[in-house]
């Protein structure tokens, strides 16, 4: 159920990577310095040779993503160390509270003992970081030894004597016993999902930048040069914008007209 789960992070990660591209390429396609703007023909082989380079980068990126979800998915680490946080403990503990004090009235009810109840170890019967050391925690919740106190306490309960039909029977102890281990697996469950989408939100973003964002910034100097620098290339790449050429002709005409203007001013000043 698990893996099923962690499949479905699947998409929102690709999502991710994604809007980090559309991103790149936003800002790619509207260069904002002045003197790329002169030469429109070089401006727009640059675009397309950075344009390249990030489709490039696109795939290994996303290879990586899905490896990552698919690491998680590989191997379900019940050691982890943070599998059983404060909080899960804590929740665990009362469903486990709850369970005991369930038999122990039954008990009580059964025997017609008394109605004072024993302390109860906080500790007792708690799958802790140590669950590892017998096959993790799923195998604490399906032992069957006898033995052990768990095994008891969710097994072995006074029989009911036959009871007349206008008496409804009580629940059966495997009923009792799923419920409580469904409850306490739907927590392990929300602990570990919880740990797995932790991951994938630091790792995910980290992959983006280190093989899309990170990888284009290194790698796109060389590519232009490698693309742009070529001889045969330069008349046609550094043709300038007609619009700055009609004006750079019109500065000269003035400059010249002014020329021209100061040297009659100084003529006449002379006479």
């Amino acid at each position: 159920m698990i893996k099923r789960q962690i499949a479905r992070l699947e998409g929102p990660a690709v999502k991710c990577v994604e809007a980090v591209f559309e991103e790149l390429v936003r800002l790619l396609s509207f260069p904002d310095r002045l003197e790329l703007k002169r030469y429109p023909v070089l401006t727009m082989r640059m675009v397309r040779v950075a344009e390249a380079l990030v489709k490039e980068r696109l795939e290994p990126t996303l290879a990586m993503v899905r490896d990552l979800v698919a690491i998680e998915q590989a191997y379900i680490n019940t050691g982890h160390p943070d599998f059983l946080t404060n909080s899960s403990q804590s929740g665990l503990f009362k469903i486990l509270e709850g369970r005991k004090r369930e038999e122990l009235h039954k008990h009580l009810s059964s025997s017609d003992s008394a109605s004072i109840e024993p302390p109860i170890n906080p500790n007792a019967g708690l799958p802790g970081a140590d669950s590892n050391k017998e096959g993790g925690i799923f195998s604490y919740l399906f032992k069957t030894n006898p033995n052990t106190q768990q095994a008891n306490q969710l097994t072995q309960l006074p029989t009911p004597g036959p009871s007349p039909k206008s008496i409804p029977e009580p629940p059966s102890l495997n009923d009792e016993k799923e419920e409580f281990e469904t409850r306490l697996i739907l927590s392990l469950m929300h602990s570990y999902f919880a740990i797995v989408k932790r991951n994938l939100m630091d790792t995910v973003p980290k992959a983006c930048m280190h093989l899309l964002v990170n990888k284009v910034v290194e790698e796109l100097p060389s590519r232009l040069v490698s693309e742009l620098y070529k001889e045969e290339l330069f008349d046609g790449l550094l043709k300038e914008d007609e619009t700055i050429t009609r004006q750079r002709e019109q500065c000269w005409r003035d400059l010249h007209a002014l020329q021209e203007a100061a040297s009659l001013l100084s003529e006449l000043k002379d006479v």
